[in-house]
């Protein structure tokens, strides 16, 4: 009997050859390692640089400013120098300011140039003059036109076309008609020079109130009523049913009647009308009026008023 020897076919590689190739792959494996470390090491070591680096910059700032602040603390005051002036430039005191100056009411008041307008002709416009406030700083006029009635009107007001009002005195209107100047006067008066706003001011006689009325407290009555004034010295004015002598005389209502001929009047309104009605009889009254705290006087004129 004949045995044939059987053939093996080799597959995969044998001992010899795995082991040469476990040797050769074991060195590789190591050696990356080794490198990844390395780089580990460097990149700890440059963080570790660059925070260094950064706490340094700001050792040195602070100590900048540390030595900023202390030069800054203790550094000396430099006191400026004084201005000298030479014997001849030395400054002089201005003692106009004491000439003109009251230590008890203040600026001594300054006298105006008050100007005089007699050589001004009286106007031909058909306008009328009801009466004139002067007392303050803004002179008011009331002036009648035929087309808009009784207005009350201002230095620099525009009355009609081409006329403006350029001034307001204590019984007439100064007007500026194209350039020229017109005097707007009171009925029955005769233009007079500027008053100054201390004096006394003149009441105007009231225009045409149609016939004369009779005599005596009563007629007085139609122009101007009194009553107490509460709290006050003194008795509340206000209009009657002809106002026209109230508003010619600049009295507005709820002014307050101090004292007639410088003497006080009484709580009575009945006795003031009668005394005020007897005085007006024999001429011009002064009044005594207290508006908004503020006293001045009008002189009440009875011509054309009473008999």
């Amino acid at each position: 009997m004949t045995v044939k020897p059987q053939k093996f076919e080799r597959k995969g590689p044998g001992l010899a050859e795995i082991a040469t190739t476990s040797t050769s792959q074991a060195p590789d494996s190591e050696g990356s390692a080794i490198k990844a470390t390395r780089r580990q090491r460097e990149s700890a070591f440059d963080s570790a640089l660059a925070i260094r680096l950064v706490e340094g910059c700001y050792v040195a700032l602070l100590g900048f400013l540390t030595i900023q602040l202390i030069f800054t603390l203790f550094e000396p005051l430099t006191i400026p120098s004084g201005r000298t002036f030479a014997r001849g430039d030395q400054p002089i005191a201005d003692l106009t300011v004491m000439s003109s100056f009251d230590p008890f009411i203040g600026y001594a008041p300054q006298t105006t140039e008050v100007e005089d307008y007699t050589p001004a002709a009286e106007t031909m416009l058909n306008i009328k003059l009801v009466g004139t406030y002067v007392i303050g700083d803004e002179p008011s006029a009331t002036i009648a036109t035929e087309s808009n009635g009784q207005r009350l009107f201002f230095v620099g007001d525009t009355i009609s076309s081409g006329v403006t009002v350029r001034d307001i005195l204590s019984d007439q209107v100064i007007l500026n008609r194209n350039g020229i100047t017109e005097t707007l006067s009171l009925e029955n008066r005769a233009p007079v020079a500027r008053q100054t706003s201390s004096g006394p001011r003149t009441a105007p006689t009231p225009g045409s109130t149609g016939s004369r009325p009779p005599a005596g407290d009563s007629v007085l009555s139609s122009y101007v009523q009194v009553g107490p004034a509460p709290g006050t010295q003194g008795l509340v004015l206000s209009a009657g049913t002809n106002p026209m002598f109230f508003e010619a005389a600049g009295l507005i209502d709820g002014d307050i009647l101090l004292n007639i001929n410088g003497q006080p009047v009484s709580s009575n309104p009945a006795q003031v009308m009668g005394s005020m009605a007897t005085m007006l009889s024999r001429g011009p009254v002064t009044a005594t009026i207290s508006r908004h705290g503020e006293e001045f006087d009008i002189v009440l004129d009875p011509s054309g008023l009473l008999p």
